[in-house]
């Protein structure tokens, strides 16, 4: 799962920066302008910059949890069910750290 959205992160980081390389280099001939001068675009691009920057840390702490839970005991038995108590603790961690 989260080997999953790092290969996501990626995808998004390379869209934006391919999005990023567009409006920067195409220039309308008629005004001297490029894409990027247009206020719009450029908050459409801040945007989406805060959304993939934001993604690793939350990735990163996602999986520091899912240790924090493995090392805390669940790391035995049967793997549905270990899923389901990391699963129900959490939604309960996510209720109690004003999240989810």
């Amino acid at each position: 799962m989260i080997g999953l959205g790092a290969v996501w992160e990626g995808v998004a980081r390379g869209a934006l920066n391919a999005a990023v390389r567009h409006a920067t280099g195409s220039v309308r001939k008629d005004r001297n302008e490029s894409l990027a001068d247009y206020q719009a675009i450029r908050q459409e691009l801040g945007a989406a910059k805060v959304l993939v920057k934001t993604l690793r840390p939350w990735r990163n702490e996602l999986a520091s949890r899912l240790d924090e839970l493995w090392r805390a005991g669940m790391g035995g038995g049967d793997q549905g069910e270990t899923l389901a108590t990391i699963r129900m603790r959490l939604r309960r961690w996510g209720r109690t750290e004003g999240r989810a």
